[in-house]
Parts: C-alpha cells; sequence; structure tokens
C-alpha cells in the first residue's frame, strides 16, 4: 500500500504519451526510494485526466508495478514555476 509517510520520489508531466522513458524513470524511482507520486498537470478536461491516469496504470500493471502499491497519481494545477526550496528543507528533514 503507498505509504504517504515515506520517501517518495515526484514525477510532474502531462503525460500525453507515456512512453517506456516514463516507465524506466517510475521503476528506477521505485528502486531508488520506495515509492513514486506521479503527478499529471491538469491542462485538460477531467474525462482526459481520467483517460490518462487509467492509460498510466495500465501500462504500469503491464510491467508488474500495481496501483497504490508503490505508486499513486493524483491531478495538479497547471504549474509554471517551480522554487526550489531543497536546501531549507535539508536542513529541516533528515535523511533517513
Amino acid at each position: 500500500m503507498y505509504q504517504w509517510d515515506k520517501p517518495t520520489a515526484l514525477l510532474i508531466g502531462e503525460f500525453t504519451n507515456f512512453t517506456d522513458t516514463n516507465i524506466k524513470q517510475v521503476k528506477d524511482s521505485i528502486k531508488e526510494v520506495g515509492q513514486v507520486c506521479l503527478q499529471i498537470s491538469n491542462t485538460c478536461s477531467d474525462g482526459v485526466f481520467k483517460a490518462r491516469k487509467e492509460n498510466i496504470k495500465s501500462q504500469l500493471n503491464h510491467h508488474g508495478i500495481s496501483y497504490n502499491a508503490k505508486y499513486t497519481i493524483m491531478s495538479v494545477p497547471h504549474i509554471t514555476l517551480i522554487v526550489d526550496n531543497n536546501a531549507l528543507l535539508q536542513n529541516i528533514i533528515p535523511n533517513n
């Protein structure tokens, strides 16, 4: 089961085409961190988001990665700027 309090890799994108590269990124991230949160940029209708989500789930399931076991998918706003606060966070959150 996906564990919200555990270290997590974050992959953000529109994922209009969920490619072999994306699948490799998910697999590598699970191997390195343990679980992944895929955030789909919501630049489309709810129906299109649901179709993308189901496509991703189907492809990852085909590769033996079960939804809600090692990854979750959520919709996020159309983000155009990311401010990196890692320097601050590294001082607050200990590495385990």
